[in-house]
């Protein structure tokens, strides 16, 4: 459990820290930034993202992650919570 824990708030924002994607949002063509001017995100975003994916968006039978269908920039509870939106490239 604890390994999952480093694993997950290790690879996540460095990823996001280090280009704006993961390896499987670089197939989409996805990217993450900051909402407010579309720059690449900071070491606190990215904490914060992370925290509100694992913490946060699940917590309510994962409505965090169905926010995203009814916000009309399709951002997740994470994202309002960083501050961050999804782009595609």
């Amino acid at each position: 459990m604890a390994l999952a824990l480093v694993l997950e708030f290790g690879y996540f924002p460095w990823f996001w820290l280090h280009g704006g994607r993961t390896p499987g949002m670089r197939l989409f063509r996805l990217r993450v930034v900051r909402d407010r001017d579309g720059g690449p995100l900071t070491r606190r975003e990215a904490l914060l993202r992370t925290i509100g994916l694992f913490f946060v968006s699940p917590v309510v039978l994962y409505l965090g992650f169905a926010w995203a269908l009814v916000d009309r920039r399709r951002r997740t509870w994470h994202d309002l919570l960083a501050g961050t939106v999804v782009i595609r490239d």
